[in-house]
């Protein structure tokens, strides 16, 4: 799956010489945390968002430094604090440094750089130009179309794609278990060495789309003992 395939496509920015009340009220009226800054020529110059808005004079929320710190805090520090809480155009308090996709970007790698920049949304462009925002709320919908796909496999197809998800797992004991399914329901027979493994298959199973129901039958044992316990954790 690509960042296109999930992205939203109905960008809404704001130019670079903004007032900040301006990108405030739009972000308000459309229930957005953040909009891409664009320049003249409609290129992306930045990002403003909530966060680089909390600290505002308007609010008393600017920047106070301890008494006991005051001294080391220069002027020309007092200088940039007051300039970003009192400025009023966008392109001052914007991040400049946009980290951004394109539509042909792998999902995954994209929920990536969200997690590892720690951001809410992605914008998506193409030569420099804005053509989609990939957001936090678009990936779970995302989830969602997936999870409330419209499949009504059979017992067969069921079967096969729950042991196509079994190969795919390096951690799957494949050559210990055993998959049949019946009306949807997903019963697992075998021997692992694990419960970890009980809870694993048990989860990998319910998320194969058609499958209504899974029964663990799976016994673990012990490697260390070699004793054998039933799906409850009874001895077997």
């Amino acid at each position: 799956m690509y960042v296109s395939d999930v992205m939203s496509s109905n960008v809404i920015c704001v130019h670079a010489e903004s007032r900040i009340v301006d990108a405030i009220r739009l972000m308000l009226d459309k229930h957005i945390g953040g909009v891409p800054v664009v320049d003249g020529g409609g290129k992306v110059v930045g990002m403003v968002t909530e966060g680089d808005l909390m600290r505002r004079a308007e609010i008393g929320t600017q920047k106070q430094h301890a008494s006991w710190l005051s001294w080391l805090v220069s002027d020309a520090q007092r200088a940039q604090d007051y300039f970003h809480s009192h400025t009023q155009r966008v392109s001052d308090v914007m991040t400049a440094d946009v980290i951004s996709v394109s539509p042909t970007t792998p999902l995954d790698q994209a929920v990536a750089l969200i997690e590892k920049n720690r951001v809410k949304r992605l914008p998506v462009l193409r030569e420099g130009r804005v053509i989609g925002i990939l957001a936090r709320a678009d990936v779970l919908r995302a989830i969602m179309r997936q999870l409330a796909a419209d499949t009504d496999p059979t017992d067969a197809e069921i079967g096969l794609r729950v042991e196509e998800e079994l190969k795919k797992q390096p951690w799957a004991p494949l050559e210990m278990v055993d998959v049949t399914v019946r009306s949807g329901v997903v019963e697992l027979r075998g021997t692992v060495t694990d419960p970890r493994f009980k809870d694993a298959l048990r989860v990998l199973a319910e998320n194969v789309p058609g499958v209504v129901g899974v029964k663990d039958y799976l016994i673990w044992a012990e490697p260390a003992t070699g004793v054998a316990l039933g799906p409850a954790g009874e001895l077997w």
